[in-house]
């Protein structure tokens, strides 16, 4: 139960610093934090495509940056 902990705090961390990210490169969030990374984990979908996304840092991907343009703009502000 405590190396899932472990997982799970770590891939929240992991989350928060993209997060971190996204808004320092495309506009920051009008929501919650935690609406936020959970907003991420669900559009980063495994621990091996976030892997691929960390390596690429700084740079984000196109269809990352288009996604949550979209959702802070249409979910945000419905």
């Amino acid at each position: 139960m405590t190396d899932q902990l472990s997982k799970l705090d770590d891939s929240i961390e992991r989350l928060a610093n993209l997060a971190d990210e996204l808004e320092y490169q495309v506009a920051p969030c009008p929501a919650s934090r935690k609406r936020l990374v959970a907003w991420l984990a669900d559009w980063v979908r495994s621990p091996a495509e976030l892997e691929v996304i960390e390596r690429s840092l700084p740079e984000l991907p196109e269809a990352l940056t288009s996604a949550y343009n979209a959702w802070i703009h249409e979910n945000v502000h419905p």
